[in-house]
């Protein structure tokens, strides 16, 4: 799984959102990814509030952990607003779209010489690419959250989780108002198409 992580591009996105929310025991990260970028940033910042998002443990989506698992990540995974809700705000969502060989090959084929060999790369790219990382994770769906663009870096997309107005309990900030034209996140829609292309 070493293609699924940028080490430079996951050091380049602390670093920036440690100086946008005054430093790193400001902000909750969030991971849509436990198998890599959770891990990986467990380790090399240990001290940092890092959970990951997503409901899939040895490849089953689940909805509950099992003792081991639990033993394992402790209270590392959330795995509904409930638990979402235990962690201190501001809460940040960041993860890859697809895997990053994938999204290298895609480029590639871009700029091939020939419309039959883009054609045929990209047919070979798109059989490949398994899903959208960013897009999977149950934050994507939720209708009570609102996923707020934070920035873009490599293949990462980084978005603060705020609950809809409606939603909001006492004490807790809303999201912030929209302008109109921006894009906004539906349940159903991919969380990745908040970020203009």
């Amino acid at each position: 799984m070493e293609d699924e992580v940028k080490r430079d591009q996951v050091a380049n996105i602390v670093s920036a959102l440690d100086a946008r929310y005054g430093g790193s025991d400001s902000y909750t990260r969030l991971t849509a990814w436990h198998h890599t970028d959770y891990h990986f940033l467990r380790v090399l910042y240990p001290d940092h509030r890092i959970h990951s998002v997503e409901r899939t443990i040895h490849r089953r989506s689940v909805d509950t952990l099992d003792p081991e698992d639990r033993r394992f990540y402790g209270d590392g995974i959330l795995l509904d607003p409930d638990a979402l809700s235990s962690v201190p705000r501001p809460r940040v969502y960041f993860g890859f779209e697809a895997n990053h060989a994938i999204s290298n090959f895609r480029r590639v084929a871009d700029h091939l010489p020939s419309d039959g060999l883009r054609h045929w790369a990209r047919a070979i790219a798109d059989r490949m690419a398994k899903r959208s990382h960013f897009d999977a994770t149950w934050i994507c769906r939720d209708p009570r959250l609102e996923l707020v663009p934070v920035l873009t870096l490599g293949h990462y997309r980084v978005a603060e989780v705020v609950p809809i107005a409606s939603t909001v309990g006492p004490g807790e900030r809303a999201s912030p108002g929209r302008v109109e034209g921006e894009p906004r996140t539906e349940p159903r829609d991919g969380c990745s198409r908040i970020f203009i292309r």
